[in-house]
């Protein structure tokens, strides 16, 4: 697996509240992986707290919890209901601190666990996933927005006369309520795949369906391209990103 990953203030904001995660080992000859993307919620002068708490206890989940599941049967399915026990611990714990200090905090949360050529994704808030196969880019998840609830209605969104101050508006978070909804997919992988996870403030600017096109550019380099161009415009929040390639190592080629 190749990755790459980019995360910047932005040419607005005073502080990054954006955090990204990518953690790797290796079990037996297979490779596990787990990137995440977590937001601050901007409009909060605490959402770095959200987004840097999540990021620190995933971490923890990874050397002491995770190693205690590996020797599971169906161990992707153990996986995910660990990670939803331990999410929803997180977001009481933000929940709780926030009340208890008096501020105001959440974040967005977007995970890709990756073994055996299956992957688990999870979802809160309006980062995203997308997945490029056959050199085709799709969206695999769905933002939890107020604008994306509309349509889910079979509304139009833009005939809401306060269409521009509700558009971005969240309808789900990590640390905001006593309570979270996590949206869970299980899919199979395939070697040459390549899954983007990115931040609001990335996708604003960079449209994976025409921006990434096809390249033989590692991930890193790709990903500072898109910082480049992004940079070229308003960049008023913080923008983050990770590119994974799934591909074949060198050793598994020489079999």
């Amino acid at each position: 697996m190749e990755i790459g990953y980019i995360t910047d203030i932005g040419k607005v904001r005073t502080e990054n509240q954006d955090r990204c995660l990518i953690l790797k080992r290796k079990v037996g000859t297979e490779d596990m992986l787990l990137c995440m993307v977590a937001d601050g919620m901007g409009g909060t002068g605490n959402g770095g707290f959200a987004s840097q708490t999540v990021t620190e206890q995933m971490q923890n989940w990874w050397n002491r919890k995770l190693p205690e599941l590996l020797e599971k049967p169906e161990i992707h399915a153990y996986i995910s209901q660990s990670l939803n026990q331990n999410i929803l611990q997180w977001n009481h714990m933000i929940y709780q601190q926030s009340k208890r200090c008096f501020i105001s905090t959440g974040t967005t949360l977007s995970l890709l666990f990756a073994y055996q050529n299956q992957a688990v994704l999870k979802q809160i808030g309006d980062s995203r996933i997308y997945l490029e196969r056959d050199k085709e880019w799709i969206q695999l998840t769905t933002d939890q927005t107020w604008e994306q609830q509309e349509i889910a209605k079979g509304k139009n969104p833009l005939l809401d006369k306060d269409f521009n101050k509700k558009k971005g508006a969240l309808t789900n978070a990590l640390g905001t309520a006593k309570s979270c909804r996590i949206a869970t997919q299980m899919m199979q992988m395939a070697y040459q795949d390549r899954y983007l996870i990115c931040s609001d403030g990335f996708y604003r600017y960079i449209h994976p369906e025409t921006d990434l096109k096809d390249s033989e550019q590692t991930a890193q380099s790709i990903l500072e391209d898109m910082a480049e161009k992004i940079q070229t415009t308003p960049a008023n929040d913080n923008y983050t990103a990770i590119l994974i390639h799934y591909k074949k190592s060198q050793e598994d080629n020489k079999k």
